[in-house]
């Protein structure tokens, strides 16, 4: 990944943080929020920043997810041809944050913040270059997208085969439908996606290991359309497909993020917080683990 790409993916996770914690204002999100079944917890639990839980990573992903795209605000400079950088981030940090915490229980080094920043960027799918390919993405519903895009990241964090990736990526594909009316769709649909997402992966990688093996499973079924095998098969960004941003824009983001982090967390926790994530070199070292760490209200 180049730097201007990182930069890019930096400044995207400082962005769909501010939108994560904005929503937690709104009683209407928050209601969603936490575990499935009340006061269900895990041990090596995902956090959701923000708040105190700690929850599998599926529904972890669900939280997050939900929180992001509660207010609908992530800025625009992260768009792509289906939907936004952000998308799958939801899902890949939850992962990250329950390996990463696994990882320590174990003796083992945990993914740091700039593993998660190219696990980011290799989820989003590029600018069409035709006519053709417009169409098909104009025809793929972004809570599609968002759900194969986040079983292929999960499958390769939690370290599957290129067949088990496959394998989640037509999994996940096999639950699409091209769009024929506009629908609204409901306000968690990004949770439900990144939710769904894990949820595909963990299945896949528990499939068998070979492609001759796996081959048989991931036949589409009758009535999935071209266009959603397409989308399945779409190789991660390539680094010229990555966002370029302007310093104006950048600064703005950086500012946002400040002032909601103030606003949300007592103030010695946000002057952490800020000065941890506003110097990207040192964010992007940060164990992931300890980075939610900082966020995660008591």
């Amino acid at each position: 990944m180049t730097d201007e790409a990182r930069d890019a993916a930096y400044h995207c996770l400082l962005d769909a943080l501010t939108c994560a914690l904005q929503s937690l204002q709104h009683a209407a999100c928050t209601r969603l929020l936490g575990p499935v079944v009340p006061g269900a917890t895990m041990t090596f639990g995902a956090r959701v920043p923000g708040t105190s839980f700690q929850l599998d990573p599926a529904q972890a992903a669900f939280n997050l997810g939900t929180m992001i795209g509660w207010l609908n605000q992530q800025d625009a400079a992260f768009v792509t041809c289906r939907g936004h950088l952000a998308d799958t981030l939801g899902a890949v940090l939850s992962v990250a944050d329950y390996q990463a915490r696994k990882a320590l229980a174990e003796g083992r080094a945990p993914a740091t913040v700039r593993d998660v920043l190219d696990a980011l960027l290799g989820t989003a799918l590029p600018v069409p270059n035709d006519d053709s390919q417009r169409a098909t993405a104009a025809r793929i519903d972004r809570c599609d997208s968002a759900r194969i895009a986040c079983a292929a990241a999960v499958a390769s964090l939690l370290g599957a085969t290129p067949a088990q990736i496959a394998l989640a990526r037509r999994l996940a594909a096999a639950e699409s439908r091209v769009n024929g009316e506009s629908v609204a769709p409901p306000p968690w649909w990004l949770g439900e996606a990144n939710a769904r997402g894990v949820r595909i992966a963990l299945v896949a990688k528990s499939a068998p290991a070979t492609d001759d093996d796996v081959a048989p499973a991931v036949q589409s079924p009758t009535g999935i359309s071209a266009a959603n095998a397409e989308v399945a098969a779409v190789s991660p960004i390539q680094t010229t497909h990555a966002p370029r941003l302007d310093e104006s824009v950048a600064a703005g983001i950086r500012e946002r993020f400040s002032a909601v982090v103030t606003a949300h967390f007592p103030p010695v926790q946000a002057e952490k917080i800020k000065a941890a994530c506003l110097d990207r070199s040192r964010l992007e070292a940060l164990p992931i683990n300890e980075l939610v760490s900082l966020t995660v209200r008591n």
